[in-house]
């Protein structure tokens, strides 16, 4: 799901005001780390996205389901750059479906790349045999490599 978010160019920024509010926490997730830089990759849908914040190792730090609505994107922007220092943001789509996530990421100093879905169809022969999920769309786009990875330099993955 984060592959998106690792393939082009650094965005840093500050972000405050916003946390996490009472969520339950997901044991795949790495918590209480905030790391230097993270890749953000974003699965964009007409009624929610999946936001997925991975380290330079490629471990998930951050993943979820975030409803396309001003509150709960600004949730999440918050819970992203509260776990990294410099965040890389990538989305798959930048239509109408993306315009008001671009709109607050851009009002709160980040910046955005868009994968096409050409680069993320390349990517996924390093994916092949992993099932598509909304979950895994944040980190690998359109079932194809991860979008997180495509928003920067690619955590190194061992063995692929």
């Amino acid at each position: 799901m984060c592959v998106l978010v690792a393939v082009y160019g650094f965005v840093g920024g500050v972000f405050l005001g916003l946390s996490g509010v009472g969520r339950p926490r997901r044991e795949e997730e790495q918590l209480d780390q905030v790391v230097a830089q993270g890749w953000a990759g974003i699965d964009v849908g007409k009624g929610h996205h999946w936001v997925c914040l991975i380290d330079e190792s490629g471990s998930t730090l951050w993943s979820r389901k975030v409803v396309n609505d001003e509150a709960a994107i600004l949730e999440a922007i918050g819970e992203v750059l509260s776990r990294a220092q410099q965040v890389s943001w990538a989305v798959d789509i930048t239509g109408t479906s993306s315009a008001l996530l671009l709109a607050l990421l851009a009002a709160h100093g980040q910046q955005a790349t868009y994968v096409p879905g050409r680069t993320v169809n390349r990517m996924s022969t390093a994916y092949i045999g992993e099932a598509k999920t909304d979950a895994r769309e944040g980190r690998r786009p359109r079932g194809s490599g991860h979008r997180a990875e495509a928003a920067g330099d690619p955590p190194h993955r061992p063995g692929r």
